[in-house]
């Protein structure tokens, strides 16, 4: 049922040992709960739950707040309330949720101590300190690196405990592809595209995104190679993003594919591509610290869309509004030269700061461990 755009829970929530926070990235983490049948997914946008228990229970703590000295209880906003009394009647062991920068759930795991949270990272967050506007009070956050760890600390965050776990993403599509050579493109170019972000947010991606494209399909001529491109919307928006890049490419022809985010769309194309090639996305980086070929561009001097130089001879960066289609073609001729265990040597220690890669400590694996173990510990109490 729906009122005012929200949609309304007359159920009492029911009780189980996991709660999933928020249906958008749960399939994800249900892949993590194999073995845990005890779980349930916690709708948490545009939802309101008005079973009188969860009413009562909100009036509760709503009360108790206005004589608490704990701060996250005194400064807790309604909607806040309302969830730790979902909480307080599911009565979970675990709660966790596919993205750790959500301020309402860093301050609900303050409010429910007695239950463990974990927030698992699911992007990158912003080039540089100054760019994380944020403020997470989330107990345990289960993120990519130590440029996480080193940007969350200087920025001021309140988290409890670091647990460097690597990308979950990165973790499925390693469990659900074989690891067999299967190359069918010599040039994968990621897709950033929005309309929002293109058209207001984010214009000069656009204009490096055009220029980019432009580069590899001339490359891709010049050097009779294949492309692919790597779409970044949902359903509801490829066909713009489609368009757009038809609109670029001319009367070339462009292998173009949708994103499917369930299916790890990307993730595959990737591996089926030699070199990849992006501006500052957060898949470029998983496919760098997993090894492969990855080109960071940015033909601007906009030192937003760079990603951070941490030595010198960084093959896979290349940035500046000097830089023409020469001297892009003459990186891409080097890294298609380099042969792809010294390419994993070269890059190992960078990639891994900003997303950590181990073939024997499977993210998927990591999160199951910390939520059986929850469980276990909580039966033999």
């Amino acid at each position: 049922m729906k009122l005012f755009g929200l949609h309304l829970i007359w159920r009492k929530p029911r009780s189980t040992d996991v709660v999933i926070y928020d249906r958008v990235g749960a399939e994800f983490i249900r892949r993590c709960l194999d073995g845990i049948d005890s779980w349930q997914i916690m709708d948490v946008r545009d939802t309101l739950y008005v079973h009188p228990r969860v009413f009562l229970f909100s009036i509760y703590f709503y009360l108790k707040r206005w004589h608490s000295k704990y701060q996250y209880l005194k400064t807790a906003r309604p909607k806040l309330l309302i969830e730790k009394a979902v909480i307080r009647l599911i009565q979970p062991k675990v709660v966790i949720t596919f993205g750790e920068n959500n301020e309402r759930f860093g301050i609900l795991s303050r409010l429910c101590p007695n239950e463990l949270f974990l927030g698992v990272q699911n992007g990158l967050r912003g080039p540089k300190v100054s760019d994380i506007h944020f403020r997470l009070h989330l107990t345990n956050c289960l993120c990519f690196g130590q440029d996480t760890v080193d940007k969350y600390e200087k920025s001021g965050q309140s988290i409890g405990k670091f647990h460097i776990i690597g990308s979950l993403k990165t973790g499925l599509f390693d469990i659900q592809e074989s690891s067999t050579d299967s190359s069918k493109f010599d040039i994968c170019f990621i897709s950033q595209y929005r309309p929002a972000r293109f058209d207001r947010s984010l214009p000069l991606l656009r204009k490096i995104t055009e220029i980019t494209l432009n580069y590899i399909i001339r490359y891709s001529r010049e050097r009779e190679q294949n492309y692919c491109i790597a779409g970044s919307c949902k359903e509801n928006n490829f066909v713009a993003e489609y368009k757009l890049y038809k609109e670029i490419a001319g009367i070339d022809k462009i292998m173009f594919f949708p994103n499917d985010d369930n299916g790890l769309s990307s993730y595959k194309l990737i591996e089926r591509s030699q070199i990849s090639i992006t501006n500052h996305s957060t898949v470029g980086f998983e496919a760098l610290s997993r090894g492969k070929k990855v080109l960071f561009f940015n033909p601007t001097d906009d030192e937003y869309f760079d990603v951070p130089q941490r030595g010198s001879h960084e093959i896979w960066r290349l940035a500046g509004v000097g830089v023409g289609y020469a001297e892009f073609a003459e990186r891409l001729d080097n890294i298609f030269e380099i042969e792809d265990i010294v390419w994993r040597v070269l890059s190992q220690e960078y990639a891994s700061y900003f997303v950590t890669y181990g073939i024997q400590e499977n993210p998927v694996s990591i999160i199951n461990g910390m939520v059986s173990e929850c469980l276990v510990k909580s039966t033999n109490k």
